[in-house]
């Protein structure tokens, strides 16, 4: 969050005053702070080079590939990874009733977001939103961090809740994008 703060201020999202950019700062700073104990946590602290992240990537991505909720990303690509970290489980994974309720909630995600995706004019005007900016940066920040090191369907399920509201931010302001006429140009975010 603190991120997607930072880069709002930064993309002119939010009016520059002295108390926002200090606001900005102070979650930059927490940010970083919180990205050092995570690299602490970890155990990459001091492995910043390529090839000893990737590493770390694919011990990572093959630690859990035999657990009941496993799923094998070594072989994935990255919008593999990321549709299996947003999307999956579906129907063709489902084991018992819960795991088809959350297969049903993410063909729904599923449908939304390519809805969303289906019109590149839509996603222009999107973009043009400071708001959603922000939410695109949080979602790419969790998407980047997350993606590629969550093997297990069940604990993937528990951190999308985290980028569900932005996820559904985005959707359903490119919904209402949609639905603005074209001679109104690019609706303000206080009509979305």
């Amino acid at each position: 969050m603190g991120i997607a703060l930072a880069g709002g201020v930064s993309f002119g999202a939010f009016r520059v005053t002295p108390r926002a950019a200090a606001v900005a700062t102070i979650f930059a700073v927490l940010s970083a702070a919180a990205a050092w104990i995570a690299l602490e946590y970890t155990g990459l602290a001091g492995k910043l080079s390529a090839g000893e992240i990737r590493e770390y990537l694919e011990s990572r991505q093959g630690a859990n590939e035999y657990g009941t909720t496993a799923i094998n990303l070594v072989g994935m690509t990255f919008p593999e990874q990321v549709f299996a970290y947003l999307f999956r489980p579906l129907f063709f994974d489902a084991r018992g009733l819960i795991w088809h309720l959350v297969s049903f909630e993410n063909l729904v995600l599923l449908m939304l977001t390519l809805t969303m995706l289906t019109s590149w004019e839509r996603l222009r005007q999107l973009a043009k939103i400071p708001a959603a900016r922000i939410h695109m940066i949080l979602m790419a920040t969790f998407l980047l961090l997350l993606a590629p090191i969550t093997d297990n369907s069940g604990l993937a399920i528990r951190q999308k809740i985290m980028i569900l509201p932005s996820l559904l931010f985005l959707v359903l302001t490119a919904w209402r994008l949609g639905r603005v006429p074209s001679g109104q140009g690019v609706a303000s975010p206080a009509n979305v």
